[in-house]
This record gives C-alpha cells, structure tokens and sequence, in this order.
C-alpha cells in the first residue's frame, strides 16, 4: 500500500547543531511530541545573561525611585527654608523702614539703626541663599526624571531581550506540528543547521491517503 498526504516542510528556527532524533522516518506523533533537538548550550547561555540584565536594570530602577523620593524630600526641605526665609525677610524689612524713620527723626540712635539694617542684610542674603538651593535642588531632580525615563526604557528593551532569548530557548526543540508522521529527516546528530533551513518532511494525519499497490 501506498501512504500519502499533504506534506510540510519543517525548518529550524534557530541556528545550532543536532543533537537529539527523537523519531524515526515515517513514525507517527501527536501535535507537540519532539521531533529534533537541537544544542541549547548557547541559548539557556543567552537566557541567563537576558534574565541578568533584566535583574540589573530592575536594581536600578529600584535605586533611582529611591533617589528621587530622597530629592523631593530635600525639595520641600528647601521650600520650607525659603518660606522662612522669606517671612524673616519680610519682617526685618519692615523693622528696617520703621528704624530708619526713626532715626531720620533722631528717636533712635544710628547704632540702632544700623544694626536693624545689618540684620535685614543677612536675612535677605538668607532668602538668596534659600531661593538658589531650591533651585538646585529641582534641577537635581529633573536629571533624576531623565535618568528615571532611560532606565525604564533600558528596562522594557531588556524585558524584550529576555522573552526573545526564551523563544530561541524553545525553539531548539523542534515538534510536531499537528498530529502525523516524520516522512523524511534532512539532518543526522552533529550536522549544523542554520535558522530558516529544512530538517525534515511532515505528513498531516488528518489528510492521508491510502491506496493499494
């Protein structure tokens, strides 16, 4: 009898070499049953490094997230010093104005005066002080935002490297596509096989045909 079909080529996904047959010629399988295994050495290697980098950004992720929430913390540190500052300010400005009238009127001595012009100096140069602090303080934090937004990036391509390197994976071992039988094997143990070339012939069980010699 005479056993034909509609027939599949199967070709490796991967590059690599033989090193498993797990049917031979003509034996029938069910959809899923392995085929041809091919030396995985190098993609459980590349799965390893992917899972590592992955790791490493999620570690940096972690640690810039940490020091941005230390940054805003030193931010509204800033801002309360500027606002006390600056109400300090306020107040000697007025004792300023108020002293320097009184001594236009000579109810108070220069020395008070110029004492009350002393202490609105530094409380100004304070507010300066405070206002550029704040400043640095939010610049620092705008690096931290562009550095957060690189590594979430950084982070999404290795996520996408890594569930590229488990595709690979599992492509070194090649199945059965549908329930039927190997026809004819285009590779022995050891040959080297690049992605994209045939290994094999497939014939589907749900289409056979049967006639008698």
């Amino acid at each position: 009898a005479y056993v034909g079909g509609d027939i599949s080529a199967i070709s490796s996904k991967v590059s690599g070499y033989i090193q498993q047959l797990a049917v031979q010629d003509n034996m029938a399988v069910k959809k899923g049953d392995l085929l041809i295994r091919i030396d995985d050495r190098d993609y459980r290697a590349a799965l390893a490094k992917a899972a590592g980098e992955v790791a490493a950004q999620q570690a940096a992720l972690a640690d810039i997230q940490a020091t941005r929430q230390l940054q805003q913390a030193t931010i509204a540190g800033s801002a309360a010093s500027l606002l006390a500052a600056t109400a300090a300010t306020e107040k000697l400005a007025n004792d300023n104005r108020r002293y320097n009238a009184l001594a236009a009127s000579s109810a108070i001595s220069a020395q008070i005066r110029d004492n009350a012009s002393a202490d609105y100096r530094r409380a100004h140069a304070e507010q300066e002080k405070a206002k550029a602090d704040k400043t640095v303080a939010e610049r620092q934090l705008a690096v931290l935002d562009a550095r957060h937004q690189q590594i979430l990036a950084a982070l999404a391509q290795a996520q996408a490297n890594l569930e590229m390197a488990r595709l690979n994976l599992s492509y070194t071992d090649i199945r059965a596509p549908f329930d039927g039988a190997l026809q004819d094997r285009m590779v022995e143990i050891g040959d080297y096989v690049k992605a994209g070339d045939p290994v094999a012939t497939f014939v589907d069980e749900r289409k056979l045909i049967v006639s008698a010699n």
